[in-house]
């Protein structure tokens, strides 16, 4: 691409995501021919706050893990992702996985044997904060996009509460919205 003044650059191509299946990002990047891969900041033992608990359908202040990463996509930082989980279901997990490679939900399903079968999501744009700018390599007016997420198994129990932002100019989301079918 050739701008008046600025020179030429050329532009990564977008991420473009389809909202349809409940997927991990390790899954996601290999199934578009990325190779993906995760800088690790945080694997934490803590407490849940109130939104968090609330959340996870615990009370505060239960203990909590916490995995926080800087998701790559073919080594370009993607995004800021922070996994909230319930020890319950998955003690030691900071023990015996490499989570710069190993995918959170493929050690949840094979593992764990945990079942993730639906989520909640909520999805925002808006701009980052300080910690996200340092860590996403963004300007404090580039848009992100802040996707919540609490995920479910078989039982209706939330498993994993995830806080991710996306890159705005490297991330798409994207929908197939259908007219529901009316009684006549």
């Amino acid at each position: 691409i050739s701008r008046v003044g600025k020179g030429t650059f050329v532009s990564q191509p977008k991420i473009h995501h389809e909202l349809r299946e409940l997927t991990s990002f390790t899954e996601e990047m290999k199934r578009r021919g990325s190779g993906s891969s995760s800088v690790v900041l945080q694997t934490t033992d803590t407490q849940a706050n109130v939104e968090t608990a609330q959340l996870l359908q615990i009370e505060p202040k239960t203990p909590i893990f916490v995995l926080q990463r800087i998701r790559m996509a073919d080594a370009r930082p993607l995004a800021l992702e922070t996994a909230h989980l319930n020890p319950v279901y998955c003690p030691n997990l900071f023990t015996n996985h490499d989570f710069r490679t190993d995918s959170l939900y493929r050690v949840l399903r094979e593992v764990y044997h945990l079942h993730l079968v639906w989520a909640n999501q909520w999805i925002e744009a808006r701009l980052p904060d300080s910690y996200e700018q340092k860590h996403l390599n963004v300007k404090q007016h580039d848009p992100v996009l802040s996707l919540t997420r609490v995920t479910f198994n078989e039982h209706d129990l939330p498993l994993e509460l995830v806080r991710s932002v996306y890159i705005g100019k490297h991330y798409q989301l994207k929908t197939t919205l259908r007219m529901e079918k009316s009684n006549p």
